[in-house]
């Protein structure tokens, strides 16, 4: 049986169910390099079908933070819907998964863009390949952030 719990602290709703993670757990889980997880996220395109596709992210101070290009279709449709559903899980046993429902929001213009790529890069690649591997996609200038409003969690998925 899963059931609903509100944070009073917070607008964040959580779903309680199964094995659920605590606040730590999903954190340390979502921020997990050995090896990195990919996320998935889902927008909803401009006919209204999902659109999910696979995004290396980062999980810091509560919000996920996506390396992307504006001239891609699912921040454009972010753009005209901003609800967005992410997701990270395990291909195998114990298949944790974290599952986020929230808002998402595409910045083109912010000041710690390039810093914010570098971490995102460095959950992925070895240190010494990052700048070269940014350098060969300096053409993504855009950071999706997605910030939380329902989290379900488990820590183990059988």
């Amino acid at each position: 049986m899963i059931r609903l719990v509100k944070d009073h602290n917070t607008n964040l709703t959580t779903w309680i169910g199964g094995d659920p993670m605590n606040e730590e757990e999903v954190e340390e889980f979502l921020n997990r390099t050995q090896p990195p997880l990919l996320g998935v996220i889902a927008t909803i395109d401009r006919t209204g079908y999902p659109n999910a596709l696979p995004v290396w992210y980062r999980y810091d101070r509560g919000c996920i933070r996506i390396w992307t290009d504006i001239g891609r279709a699912w921040p454009n449709d972010i753009v005209r819907n901003p609800k967005v559903s992410f997701s990270v899980q395990e291909t195998e046993p114990p298949f944790a998964a974290v599952l986020v429902k929230g808002r998402g929001r595409i910045e083109t213009s912010s000041q710690h863009h390039w810093e914010e790529v570098r971490k995102i890069t460095a959950r992925y690649i070895d240190e010494g390949e990052i700048d070269a591997y940014i350098a060969s996609w300096s053409m993504l200038n855009a950071m999706c952030v997605v910030i939380p409003e329902q989290i379900r969690s488990w820590s183990r998925g059988y």
